[in-house]
């Protein structure tokens, strides 16, 4: 007898800009740029304050979702990203 296997639709992780106001001393209120990662039904994770250059956030989060960065991988992804952009 032999067994069926239902197999698994791959989960496909979608990476969406948002647009926060924070506050701190040194700043004051200032608009920044975070990334939401979720699936078609659930929130994954959340990275706050990113940047706030909103372009480069768009374009970050437009690739990831591209190339399907497993969110595992985000951090270390941000952290090469903040490397990259000119700081104004």
């Amino acid at each position: 007898m032999s067994k069926k296997f239902k197999l698994k639709k791959p989960k496909r992780y979608f990476y969406e800009v948002v647009r926060q106001s924070l506050t701190t001393d040194e700043l004051g209120t200032y608009v920044t740029y975070g990334i939401r990662v979720s699936t078609e039904r659930t929130q994954i994770t959340f990275v706050s304050d990113i940047s706030t250059d909103e372009h480069a956030v768009k374009h970050l989060a437009e690739r990831c979702t591209r190339e399907q960065l497993d969110p595992i991988h985000l951090n270390d992804v941000i952290e090469d990203f903040l490397q990259e952009i000119p700081i104004t």
